[in-house]
């Protein structure tokens, strides 16, 4: 035993315990969140980690919020899903180990389908009572994804692009810049345009002119941020190039 002044706690001359480590400022600012997202339990799969279940465990900053990251894993999942189906139906139909080398070719699907979550955000806005069609067109014309057919990407853009240096004109002679428009015509809908910030891309929402906005903006709106925080993702991931 040792002798008094606390020591003795350690005893046998052993070192007092070490400081504590001062907590790194990203502990409080900078959380990660935890998306888990079941998949259906394949057929005769062991009861092994989770019932047999296949989840997609996703960490990512707590600024990006729950959405992106729920959106992330269940599109991964679902693409995993179908590029190892078989692999797994071996897995459920009694095979005892998998090897996981088998599952490399993977790492090559993620781009690929960060890349496509457009589609489903866009998908996702069909279901907002009074949204007819919408679609991302890029600032060279191209169709990111249009949730209609037969939509002319070219000619649509050269009509934006006019459209976006006659707003532009009128902007900046406040010092502005331009965001968002409505095309209100005789027909029985509108176009609601809207450019996106940091994304080199537009957002074309058709909607009926019958519905009241206030019954279907807000949900636009969040499609325009989640759209934002995408191309934020590809950028970082130099993805942005491939699209």
């Amino acid at each position: 035993g040792g002798g008094g002044g606390g020591s003795g706690f350690w005893g046998c001359g052993a070192p007092p315990p070490p400081p504590p480590l001062p907590r790194h400022k990203s502990e409080f600012h900078n959380p990660v969140e935890r998306h888990e997202t079941p998949s259906a339990t394949p057929k005769q799969t062991p009861r092994r980690s989770g019932g047999g279940s296949l989840i997609c465990a996703l960490f990512h900053d707590v600024e990006d919020g729950p959405e992106l990251g729920r959106l992330i894993a269940v599109e991964l999942l679902s693409s995993f899903r179908r590029q190892f189906g078989a692999s797994l139906a071996k897995v459920g139909g009694g095979t005892p180990h998998i090897n996981l080398n088998d599952f490399e070719p993977f790492h090559a699907t993620i781009p690929v389908v960060l890349q496509g979550l457009v589609a489903p955000v866009l998908e996702g806005l069909m279901r907002v009572n009074g949204i007819k069609m919408s679609l991302l067109l890029s600032d060279d014309s191209r169709i990111l994804h249009c949730t209609a057919d037969g939509v002319d990407g070219l000619g649509l853009g050269a009509n934006l692009e006019a459209l976006s240096n006659l707003s532009e004109d009128a902007m900046g002679a406040y010092n502005d810049v331009f965001r968002s428009a409505v095309i209100s015509g005789r027909g029985s809908t509108r176009l609601h345009i809207f450019r996106l910030p940091y994304a080199q891309a537009t957002l074309v929402v058709q909607s009926c002119r019958s519905t009241r906005p206030r019954d279907f903006l807000k949900p636009v709106a969040e499609t325009v941020r989640m759209c934002v925080k995408l191309f934020k993702l590809m950028d970082n991931l130099n993805l942005l190039t491939d699209m």
